[in-house]
């Protein structure tokens, strides 16, 4: 019997990350990266990246498929509040 993942459970487990593309390979790439289980919210031609999601466990595999040259996790900032003593 096959066991079936709840999908609220991994979107929860999803980060954002950006996968940087040889250059020439994006198109080819980003099909492989679907295929291997990313998300793809956004394909950034000028850069030859990549924007989406994926589950953690999942990085390993998606820096392995051919054309990537990285994976990096989408880093994030919080504004301080604007009564905060830190502006």
């Amino acid at each position: 019997m096959r066991s079936v993942k709840d999908p609220a459970q991994n979107a929860r487990n999803r980060v954002p990350i950006i996968v940087v593309v040889d250059a020439g390979r994006l198109d080819e790439t980003v099909e492989a990266l679907r295929r291997a289980g990313m998300t793809v919210d956004s394909v950034l031609r000028g850069i030859e990246a990549v924007a989406g999601s994926a589950p953690e466990d999942l990085i390993p595999t998606l820096e392995a498929v051919s054309g990537v040259e990285g994976v990096e996790r989408e880093g994030g900032f919080q504004l301080p509040d604007p009564e905060s003593t830190l502006q």
